[in-house]
């Protein structure tokens, strides 16, 4: 909890979603579509079946639990 807190919402936003974006996920919301076509290690993959480890899934889970207990989701 103390490795983010305080971190800006978008912050937080992108670094949930860069566990789906290492996978292929294809994003439809057009900031963070845009932001990780930016970075040269993304590859959207429309095919891609997206599973996470059980790491993935808790950090996952811990970020979004930390947007809903600031109000931003």
């Amino acid at each position: 909890d103390g490795d983010i807190n305080g971190l800006p919402k978008y912050d937080i936003e992108l670094i949930r979603n860069e566990i789906f974006a290492r996978k292929g996920y294809v994003f439809k919301d057009k900031k963070l579509k845009k932001y990780f076509e930016s970075q040269a290690w993304y590859t959207p993959n429309p095919d891609a079946v997206i599973e996470l480890n059980e790491f993935e899934e808790y950090n996952a889970r811990f970020l979004l639990d930390y947007e809903i207990s600031q109000g931003w989701m």
